[in-house]
């Protein structure tokens, strides 16, 4: 079922001025078919560069994602915009905020795309992640170090990989996610990562929302291998990974075919997905221009 709510969110030009605003920005088309090693935005409140963002390489449905601080399921919208990617300099007042930030973009989404939404609620497909009968798998994180500003300094130097090409986290350091494709294999490597992100990850890969049922605390490293069939992503949003390694081998021999995803859920990380339904509040894309106005 699709319910719409009675008022269209119409910007006006009076709306947009009243909105925080870019103190400069720069806007342009980037090669859809680029690979983008390490994240999508840079800089910006929160960071050692506040006054400072730049988004590299983010397709028109990540910077909506962002404005409006949706998931991958909660945006209805052209396919062209997963595909249609850009570079964004903009410079910031003293003081944004990141609700600042999201305001600033949504009104930049206006004015340079022609972007122009609505709200509905729809009924889709949910799961429950919930603790499997023979109980978690995962390694409670180390505690994180203390000296916080070293920890990240090792892990912009580089993450070591063991025998298996999954990555090795610094002790105590900041943790993350990362994610290879290995010839339809994915492999994911993470650390210090409450239930919370791990909801977020897997509805990533599901399309869908995945609620937290488990009653875990604290945080956890584990690794996550499964089969995929098709092209490998991090979501809607995420940037394009690199193709597979073609070399013969990294190609699983006979009975070395990973498991499913659902599989590999329970027999891992000691969780498991129940389905459901679940109606969730989305953000609908009624227009939008591929090309946007010059700078």
């Amino acid at each position: 079922m699709v319910r719409t709510t009675a008022a269209l969110i119409a910007i006006t030009a009076h709306c947009i001025l009243a909105q925080p605003q870019f103190e400069v920005v720069s806007v342009k088309p980037a090669d859809p078919k680029a690979v983008v090693v390490g994240p999508m935005i840079s800089g910006g409140p929160g960071t050692n560069s506040p006054g400072h963002v730049i988004y590299r390489g983010a397709s028109l449905t990540y910077l909506l994602m962002t404005a409006y601080q949706l998931k991958d399921f909660q945006l209805s919208g052209p396919k062209w915009m997963d595909t249609a990617r850009f570079y964004i300099d903009a410079r910031l007042p003293t003081g944004t905020t990141k609700d600042d930030l999201h305001a600033m973009l949504r009104s930049l989404l206006v004015e340079r795309f022609g972007v122009a939404v609505h709200r509905e609620e729809k009924e889709m497909p949910a799961y429950d992640l919930l603790v499997s009968k023979h109980g978690i798998k995962m390694t409670p994180s180390a505690p994180a170090a203390d000296d916080s500003t070293a920890a990240e300094q090792r892990m912009q130097e580089g993450i070591d990989t063991d025998s298996n090409g999954f990555p090795i986290f610094p002790p105590g350091g900041p943790g993350g996610f990362m994610v290879m494709n290995r010839a339809g294999r994915m492999m994911v490597g993470a650390a210090q990562q409450d239930i919370a992100s791990i909801c977020d990850f897997l509805s990533k890969q599901l399309g869908a929302p995945v609620k937290d049922g488990t009653g875990l605390s604290g945080k956890y490293d584990f690794h996550l291998q499964y089969a995929v069939d098709g092209p490998i992503t991090l979501g809607r949003s995420g940037p394009a990974l690199p193709p597979p390694p073609s070399s013969a081998d990294l190609v699983p021999a006979p009975g070395e075919i990973p498991p499913s995803l659902a599989t590999a859920i329970v027999d891992q990380l000691g969780l498991r997905l129940e389905r459901g339904r679940a109606v969730v509040e989305i953000v609908v894309v009624d227009s939008a221009e591929k090309t946007p106005a010059a700078n």
